[in-house]
């Protein structure tokens, strides 16, 4: 025997009536209802066929020459929006047909420029602000002097009233900056014999001008006064300048709102130079 044969299938019972002949069935229904249907009268029109004119009209919601419509379509109803296709697909404003031209937004383009050149603007100034409060102008200081060392000057009629002492660390970091000014104190003797107190660290803004902090400000009748500071950080410059700090609070405002409208316009800029299908001109 072959090792590689298979063996043989046993042979299944045969179901009895299988070696009988197919009976016939019933004969199929007739496609388009009962023979029991009377038929159309004589002369009378097909019941698909189209209306006087030989078209239907669009249906609700399609568009003229739309294929296939026809009243009832599915998916349209009475009051429908139609899709216009337009030169650039489905979706677009223009009529069917109509053709489309790429257009900007010349409002927001200049809105967006306008903004750019507000923003810059808006930036320089505040720039300029800031540059000029770091730096003192030198007729502006009324003297000049030491830690421990006293300092006289006379306030004039055309002098402000209020005068601000000022520190020279040349320190570069601004830890360093704060702990000499927290530890100055400064004495004015005014010329009508009262005094006025400046303390480091009872101001409630400490203004630090590239090295140069602001210790606090007085007022100060017309006549001569004396200024006298101690510290205990050590020896540093110091002097006393026309009015009261430099905070350069509202320059600030103007470099970040001009920053903002910068970016906003340029923002804008884009959106209004970019071109847009829309409808060209009828005619």
């Amino acid at each position: 025997m072959d090792p590689f044969e298979q063996p043989q299938r046993p042979r299944s019972t045969p179901i009895p009536g299988m070696d009988q002949p197919l009976r016939p069935g019933p004969p199929p229904a007739p496609a388009y209802g009962p023979d029991s249907a009377p038929p159309p009268p004589p002369g009378a029109p097909p019941k698909f066929a189209p209306p006087p004119g030989g078209a239907w009209g669009p249906a609700p919601g399609g568009y003229p020459g739309m294929p296939g419509a026809y009243p009832g379509m599915p998916g349209t109803y009475p009051g429908m929006p139609a899709m216009v296709p337009g030169a650039a697909g489905w979706g677009t404003s223009a009529p069917f047909g109509r053709n489309m031209i790429r257009k900007r937004r010349p409002i927001v383009l200049f809105i967006g420029l306008m903004l750019i050149v507000g923003g810059i603007i808006a930036g320089t100034i505040g720039v300029v602000g800031i540059v000029d409060a770091v730096s003192i102008p030198e007729d502006e200081i009324a003297v000049n002097g030491i830690i421990g060392q006293p300092m006289q000057f006379e306030r004039t009629a055309t002098d402000p009233q209020r005068w601000t002492v000022y520190i020279v660390t040349g320190a570069s970091g601004e830890d360093s900056t704060d702990t000499a000014t927290g530890s100055t104190r400064c004495t004015a003797t005014l010329s009508d014999g009262t005094t006025a107190s400046i303390n480091g660290d009872r101001q409630a803004t400490s203004v630090n001008l590239n090295g140069k902090a602001s210790v606090g400000y007085f007022d100060a009748p017309i006549g001569p006064i004396s200024v006298l500071c101690e510290s205990s950080y050590g020896t540093y410059p110091v002097f006393v300048a026309e009015g009261g700090p430099r905070l350069a609070v509202s320059d600030f405002g103007f470099v970040f709102g001009g920053v903002g409208a910068l970016v906003i316009g340029i923002i804008l800029t884009i959106v209004g130079a970019r071109r847009r299908w829309v409808a060209a001109p009828a005619g």
